[in-house]
């Protein structure tokens, strides 16, 4: 399954990049990437219903934009509504 969230970034984040310590902003962004992706991880679980091998979160600063990659077990059950922008496609 994959997610794009737009406009991730906060504002304290943003005046960090700006003052061009981007080793350290991006320290920050990563150790939030970490905090979240136990609670997303459990919280996909518990509404898919189905178990998650593995789950990769990146954030760009320069984009805005944060990807999530997660790997499941199996195909959950999902009912997705008829009018809807979600997008299911088996690889």
């Amino acid at each position: 399954m994959a997610i794009a969230i737009e406009n991730p970034i906060t504002p304290v984040e943003r005046l960090l990049d700006k003052s061009k310590d981007s080793e350290f902003v991006r320290d920050l962004r990563d150790r939030i990437d970490a905090i979240v992706k136990t609670e997303l991880l459990l919280g996909m679980e518990r509404t898919l219903q189905v178990k998650i091998v593995d789950l990769t979160i990146n954030t760009t600063l320069d984009n805005n934009f944060t990807g999530i990659v997660a790997l499941l077990y199996e195909v959950p059950k999902v009912r997705i509504p008829q009018h809807t922008s979600i997008r299911i496609s088996l690889i």
